[in-house]
């Protein structure tokens, strides 16, 4: 609904009729969206207000606030996403290689991929990217289960875990 005028509209009908220039448009518009959410997460996981995220990374707090909400044209940086993921004390990664989980969706049965969808509590349309999500937390919960017996001083943790981080070794 528009907030200035009251009257609701039919984004994606509009979406859909639109030139290709100006779907191509909106999608980059909703990467800046995105970008911002992602943002605006990493600081409330960290549990900061805008003011002190700002100040943590030189940026005032009107400026973070726009980027939060995906204002500009094409949202934050690459240099501001580690600067506010540093900020946060939270790891940013880009994965850049092809998802062996995406591909393998098409070695699994149709019932299979509902009973995925179900536990997930994803629709289908989503499931590649819910068990992306799904073993980046699992590879997380594993890489802080060795980072932890590697600081009681289990020297044979830390030769495992740098063995599995090489791909020389796997579990």
């Amino acid at each position: 609904m528009d907030e200035t005028t009251g009257v609701s509209f039919p984004l994606e009908e509009l979406i859909r009729k639109a030139p290709d220039s100006a779907r191509e448009a909106f999608v980059e518009r909703s990467a800046a969206f995105e970008a911002g959410d992602l943002v605006r997460t990493m600081r409330e996981k960290a549990h900061l207000t805008q003011k002190q995220l700002a100040k943590r990374i030189s940026t005032s707090q009107s400026h973070l606030s726009e980027v939060e909400r995906g204002n500009g044209l094409q949202g934050p940086t690459f240099s501001m996403l580690r600067k506010v993921s540093y900020a946060c004390a939270i790891d940013l990664q880009i994965d850049l290689s092809p998802s062996v989980t995406l591909s393998r969706l098409n070695d699994i049965t149709a019932e299979q991929r509902n009973a995925l969808a179900e536990g997930l509590g994803v629709a289908q349309d989503h499931l590649g990217q819910a068990l992306i999500a799904a073993r980046d937390k699992a590879l997380t919960i594993l890489s802080a289960t060795f980072l932890e017996q590697i600081l009681e001083g289990r020297a044979e943790m830390a030769y495992n875990y740098a063995r599995w981080l090489s791909g020389t070794r796997s579990f």
